[in-house]
């Protein structure tokens, strides 16, 4: 509920203050999105200063606003869809879900279907954030070796790994059983485990500035200034003036009505 009044009342701000410029409504969606990743590397620079309840109620709130936010992309985005390219993507996101049913692996699978996917949803004209975060749900959340399965395979082969290498049949058996306590330690980590690890330096430092500096319309030939005072700029206002205050009051019914937690302890004294 606090996601939803977080999106709706910044809408709302946006239409009061644009909605009488010619074609300006159409861009309500614009300050629906909120940026809390931002909010969540700040969380994260203050480390157990911040109450974990405070880190989860943020995290639940930036998912589900996220996925508010796509959906009304693909819904009242879409000027032309192409039911064919649609079906390519849908296809594709289909065959990777079988894939990881059946333990392939591989990116040498997946990073060719997550491309054609993409490209399949972004012709069809169904925004391709769309397959971005369908592939997320179809990543593997769970190894394929549990803790007893990785403690029995590694110690077999343990006993079996040479002492010594002296001759080149013995380094050739070294690195074979190396090769293999290696593929046994990574398949012992969820494969969305791997991923994440594996991309947070580049969505850290690459992704996020460079959408901070997109999403705010800055244009270091203009200044950094100029663009957040020109007019055509209102959502940032709505985004800013609703976002916590319709947070607030979506929070508010929904625990009057039982569907969420009236209150828990997130205050600062109250931090783990």
């Amino acid at each position: 509920m606090a996601a939803l009044g977080g999106m709706v009342l910044p809408a709302l701000i946006y239409l009061a203050v644009a909605g009488g410029v010619p074609g300006a409504a159409r861009g309500w969606g614009i300050p629906v999105a909120t940026d809390i990743a931002f909010s969540l590397g700040v969380l994260s620079l203050l480390g157990r200063r911040v109450p974990a309840t405070a880190k989860l109620f943020l995290l639940t709130l930036a998912i589900v606003d996220d996925l508010g936010g796509i959906l009304i992309i693909a819904l009242f985005y879409t000027d032309d869809l192409s039911v064919a390219w649609l079906g390519v993507g849908l296809a594709v996101l289909a065959l990777v879900g079988v894939a990881s049913r059946v333990g392939i692996r591989s990116h040498v699978f997946y990073l060719p279907a997550a491309l054609v996917a993409w490209f399949g949803f972004l012709e069809s004209g169904v925004h391709a954030t769309i397959a971005g975060v369908a592939l997320a749900f179809l990543t593997p959340a769970r190894p394929m070796y549990g803790a007893e399965e990785l403690d029995r395979r590694a110690r077999r082969i343990l006993d079996l790994f040479p002492a010594q290498e002296e001759t080149a049949e013995q380094r050739e058996k070294v690195e074979h059983e190396a090769m293999l306590l290696a593929e046994i330690a990574r398949e012992s980590v969820a494969p969305l485990t791997r991923n994440e690890h594996r991309l947070q330096p580049w969505s850290s430092y690459v992704v996020i500035p460079i959408f901070a500096l997109a999403n705010a319309g800055v244009r270091f030939e203009q200044g950094i200034v100029e663009p957040l005072l020109t007019p055509d700029r209102p959502g940032g206002g709505g985004r800013a003036a609703g976002g916590q205050d319709g947070g607030d009051l979506g929070r508010s019914p929904g625990a009057r009505c039982g569907w969420a937690g009236a209150g828990f302890p997130a205050g600062w004294a109250g931090g783990s």
